[in-house]
């Protein structure tokens, strides 16, 4: 092609208007395309002036339509053309007005610079569309001429086995997911894990060795704690029940003797050569240096008392009338009781008492009595449990808020058991801060010298109102179990507890997680008494001696069984528990209109809140209030409590003076 000098452009806007005797074609239904076309053209080596993106002006052959167009690209090779000409390859896009197409040919220029020769477009991309599957054609989404979109549908094809052919393809997958299943199992079953916590005693396999199915493997003890089973004669056998202490010593073990319960009684005997035994199960908690298999001598304690000094029945000798007298040194602690008897060098007589007594050894009562004076019907309860409960040694952990640690004038103390309070938040002690009390004790290596952890204690609801979640009593009750530490609940307010609005707590719950806990009489309306439940077997061994001695048996009691048979009668110990609720809520929403702020969220029957000195001066001047604690230097915290008995006019009065 011969390389024309373009014309100044009026000339050639002249040209073109007297050439074009048709107008350019435009698409169906008045719609423009905006595909790109894409041109490439030769240029002179002039081209290497240009610019990608800069202007270009494209001449349609046959029409001389002028559209507008872009530098795309500029080729960096130089080509030789005739006459020696050199030219680049310049590629010019342009929107495609509608008209378009492969063949069409057109010439460009740009800066005023025309092409070295024609060229033909190309479309920006194209693609042919095939059928992946054989069918009719059961729907058109596009029709000739019209824009469509990557993903659009354009055709839908159906066929006689398709839904067929769609059943099998999802009966196929589910085959499959199943064998997937099924293979996943058996890749568990190539990882054996343990069934138990404990410590692997010895294993029949190493790395390398081939495992057949069904063979050991290894075997593991949990050695938290452990049992053992005797044989007792059928002479014998009527005396020992559940929860009976057992002696335990083994001579693998020097000077140590282990402390057992029987937890399990069989009526199923085994006899040979003529006589009868029965198996009787014991559980040692605490097995410190001893271990499975060991041979050991048990001793089941029948019958003991506290206070108590054992002597051989031949140190027990009859004095005058019907009285027995004990030979004892006279360093003894008893032998300030010492009678008037002649004795041995270095030795003294003492009463014998009361007691029970062997072929081998008598009970002598110890002089040492311990009396405890408190009107608090739930103080006696707490003191009778703990102390029936624990031995010489053990204490019982609460929270620093606890009844028993702050408003019991140290009543168990007083019984020789420490109170071990620990920090509380809103008075409520959690599982792990009684797992790492215990623990702390027990990695003590001079532990002897400290009170051991034995029980918690707890309230519900507590001292300040609030109350345990049921995953938190359970949390609690789990870690105790795991420590062998007993769980006491305090249920002096339990009714409002059960009660509260908002508590997921239940009776049955209760029961369930606690050793021993007691249902509240006396705040809901009893006279005077609690009801203790028991739900821990070894709890209960002996617990009414320990009533009595602890001044809680009364000779004639039946008034006390007739108040929780009312109580439980007809659900009234909830109906009336609901009551006190009911009078609190009142109570605390008629204090928070009147702008009081509350020193504890409480939704039971205590309500804690803050008022001026001032206020308090006045109040005390017509109402009964409890102070709590001093909130800064003009206010203080005080306690408010409703009742079964409680009215709600007189509810509304106090608000009113309030």
């Amino acid at each position: 092609m011969t390389l024309v000098k373009p014309a100044p452009d009026a000339q050639v806007r002249e040209e073109k208007q007297n050439k074009r005797t048709w107008p350019f074609p435009h698409p169906k239904h008045g719609k423009r395309w905006l595909i790109l076309g894409v041109i490439a053209l030769l240029f002179l080596a002039f081209a290497g002036k240009f610019l990608l993106g800069q202007a270009a002006q494209v001449t349609l052959d046959g029409s001389f339509e002028t559209l507008n167009g872009t530098v795309r690209s500029i080729s960096g090779s130089k080509v030789v053309g005739t006459g020696n000409t050199v030219t680049r390859e310049v590629t010019i896009a342009v929107q495609n007005p509608g008209g378009l197409s492969a063949s069409q040919v057109a010439a460009a220029s740009i800066n005023g610079l025309g092409s070295a020769g024609n060229g033909t477009f190309t479309y920006q991309s194209e693609s042919t569309v095939t059928a992946s599957a054989s069918g009719t054609a059961t729907a058109i989404h596009a029709a000739e001429g019209s824009t469509v979109s990557k993903g659009q549908a354009l055709v839908t094809l159906g066929g006689d086995d398709l839904e067929d052919r769609i059943q099998n393809a999802e009966d196929s997958l589910r085959n499959a997911e199943l064998s997937m299943e099924n293979t996943q199992k058996q890749l568990e079953n190539y990882t054996i894990t343990s069934p138990i916590s404990g410590t692997v005693i010895d294993k029949e396999y190493k790395a390398g060795d081939t495992v057949e199915s069904g063979k050991t493997l290894c075997t593991i003890y949990d050695l938290s704690y452990l049992e053992m089973t005797l044989n007792i004669d059928e002479l014998d056998i009527s005396t020992v029940e559940v929860g009976q202490a057992v002696q335990i010593t083994a001579e693998a073990v020097e000077s140590k003797t282990f402390t057992g319960v029987v937890t399990k009684v069989s009526v199923a005997g085994n006899t040979s050569g003529g006589i009868t035994s029965y198996p009787v199960t014991v559980r040692i908690d605490e097995s410190d240096g001893l271990l499975p298999g060991m041979n050991v001598d048990a001793e089941i304690v029948l019958e003991e008392a506290s206070d108590a000094l054992a002597i051989p029945s031949s140190a027990v000798t009859r004095g005058g009338g019907n009285t027995s007298l004990a030979l004892i040194t006279q360093d003894s602690p008893s032998a300030e009781n010492a009678v008037k008897q002649e004795a041995p060098e270095g030795y003294v007589y003492v009463q014998v008492e009361t007691g029970v007594s062997d072929d081998s050894y008598g009970m002598v009562e110890s002089s040492e009595k311990v009396v405890t004076e408190d009107g608090d019907a739930a103080v006696q309860t707490n003191v009778t449990v703990i102390n029936a409960a624990l031995r010489r040694h053990q204490g019982v952990l609460c929270a620093v808020t606890g009844h028993i640690n702050v408003h019991e004038t140290g009543a168990v103390e007083a019984t020789g058991h420490k109170v071990l309070a620990i920090p509380s938040k809103e008075g409520k002690i959690t599982g792990q801060q009684i797992k790492e009390y215990y623990d702390l004790h027990w990695s003590d290596e001079s532990r002897e010298h400290i009170v051991q952890p034995k029980m918690v204690y707890i309230s519900h609801p507590t001292e300040v109102g609030t109350l345990y979640t049921k995953n938190e009593l359970e949390n609690i009750s789990t870690v105790c179990k795991e420590c062998g530490l007993y769980l006491f609940l305090d249920g002096a307010r339990m009714g409002y507890g059960l009660m509260a609005p908002g508590t997921d707590v239940t009776l049955p719950d209760i029961a369930k997680c606690c050793d021993v806990f007691y249902i509240g009489g006396t705040k809901v309306g009893a006279l005077f008494g609690e009801a203790v439940a028991i739900t821990n077997p070894c709890l209960k061994q002996d617990f009414r001696y320990c009533i009595k001695q602890k001044g809680g048996m009364l000779a004639k009691g039946r008034l006390l069984g007739v108040q929780f048979l009312e109580l439980f009668k007809d659900g009234l110990y909830f109906e009336i528990s609901k009551h006190a609720i009911d009078m609190a809520m009142l109570l605390k929403d008629g204090l928070k209109e009147k702008g009081y702020e509350f020193f504890m969220d409480s939704d039971t029957n205590q309500q804690f809140i803050i008022v001026e000195d001032a206020k308090l001066q006045e109040i005390r001047q017509k109402y009964g209030v409890t102070y709590q604690e001093r909130y800064d230097e003009t206010h203080s915290v005080i306690r408010l409590c409703t009742s079964w008995a409680t009215k709600e006019e007189n509810v509304k009065a106090f608000l009113q003076d309030m």
